[in-house]
């Protein structure tokens, strides 16, 4: 039989050659020191810190990143921020003209502020509902 333990050294040697690492023996007599594997382990456990650091920080940013979408889309559109201006004026004119009737001692009414026609054509609809008979009958009506 042949022996290729030689052929096989001198290729790895030769493979070996084209990178930057220590080349080891493939003979039975290794050159590999204890030092050097600790040396090696050490270094390999400060790159493994390293890698799990970056990646944390990129799954952190990623986070962040998320949250502010999240914020932004939670964000009311400018249309309904209009809508609340003009509830919040409205709510504020109310409230104004209700404290006035309560200073001047008079109690405010409900349709204080509301449009006239608005007011009279709900005042003949109950009108005509109650002489048809419903909302308690005719009998209700106050002249």
């Amino acid at each position: 039989m042949t022996d290729y333990t030689k052929q096989a050294q001198m290729l790895a040697e030769q493979y070996a050659r084209n990178f930057y690492g220590p080349t080891y023996s493939l003979d039975d007599d290794a050159n590999f020191s204890i030092d050097e594997a600790a040396r090696l382990i050490m270094q390999a456990r400060i790159d493994k810190q390293h890698a799990l650091r970056r990646i944390t920080a990129q799954e952190q940013s990623q986070e962040e990143l998320a949250q502010a979408r999240e914020d932004v889309s939670l964000l009311p559109d400018r249309e309904a921020e209009k809508i609340q201006r003009e509830w919040i004026k409205d709510a504020e004119a109310s409230a104004r003209s209700h404290a006035e009737a309560r200073n001047r001692n008079s109690t405010p009414r409900s349709t204080q502020d509301i449009d006239p026609s608005i007011r009279e054509g709900v005042i003949s609809w109950i009108k005509r509902q109650k002489m048809r008979g419903g909302l308690g009958g005719p009998k209700t009506l106050k002249n």
